[in-house]
């Protein structure tokens, strides 16, 4: 399931997962690939919880963020908090995309609110 907004020239991905019976087969590799090629000249977006060593689930977010890393995105250090948690943004490789294009797209959803 993936949920995702577009807004001129840029996609946001706010929702991605796969049925836990029926990861690692692929499925989330080839739906990446598919929004990579779709969507081919757009900055694509989307957010990780940031890597926090000391939280709970640490081994969970690693592990999101390289799948997310081995699938055609990447990171330039853009940080943001959103609805009251830490996330790290990352952007499709060779697209560079910055924590105001996250906001364009939030501002024209949303309005102010973000």
């Amino acid at each position: 399931m993936m949920y995702y907004a577009e807004y001129q020239e840029i996609l946001y991905i706010f929702y991605f997962a796969i049925d836990p019976h029926h990861q690692s087969k692929g499925y989330g590799k080839q739906m990446l690939t598919y929004m990579l090629e779709r969507f081919s000249e757009h900055k694509i977006i989307l957010l990780v919880e940031e890597i926090d060593e000391k939280a709970d689930n640490y081994a969970q977010r690693l592990r999101r963020k390289n799948f997310y890393l081995r699938n055609g995105f990447a990171d330039n250090a853009q940080f943001l908090v959103a609805l009251g948690n830490d996330f790290e943004m990352l952007h499709r490789q060779g697209h560079p995309a910055y924590v105001s294009d996250y906001e364009k797209v939030q501002t024209y959803y949303y309005g102010d609110d973000k």
